[in-house]
């Protein structure tokens, strides 16, 4: 009998394994199936990660596109700018030689009004010569 029980005590020690093994391996499957759950997430999270990286990727070429039309636009302006400093520049120097033109102008008008009154004066005088003169020879005559 002794046999029996120790046979008995055997087989109940391995159904105790048994049950302990199918145990483990039933927290096992939980936990593979929690890790493929946790992995599910965790590559669901590593995707969106990489298309927001992408997004984020896609919108600074955006920005650096957008920054060199501004410096391009910013580059053209200031050469307008320089471009119209010049051309006033050159204005005021054409209005400077138009203002000392009309200077010189008006001071030869000037001398020409004394010389045309100089001529009338003398004009006048030598019409009272010649009357005085044609007087004197009628009066001779």
């Amino acid at each position: 009998m002794t046999q029996t029980s120790d046979t008995n005590s055997r087989i109940a020690r391995l159904e105790a394994l048994m049950l302990e093994i199918a145990a483990s391996n039933l927290r096992h499957e939980r936990t593979n199936d929690n890790q493929s759950e946790a992995l599910a997430t965790l590559s669901e999270g590593v995707a969106r990660h990489e298309q927001r990286i992408a997004e984020h990727e896609e919108w600074q070429r955006q920005q650096e596109a957008a920054i060199a039309r501004h410096n391009e636009w910013q580059a053209a302006h200031e050469r307008r700018i320089t471009e119209h400093e010049e051309w006033q520049a050159e204005q005021e120097a054409a209005t400077q030689r138009h203002t000392e033109r009309m200077e010189r102008i008006e001071a030869q008008q000037e001398v020409n009004m004394q010389a045309i009154a100089q001529l009338t004066a003398g004009l006048v005088e030598l019409r009272n010569l010649v009357t005085d003169y044609l007087k004197g020879r009628s009066n001779l005559g």
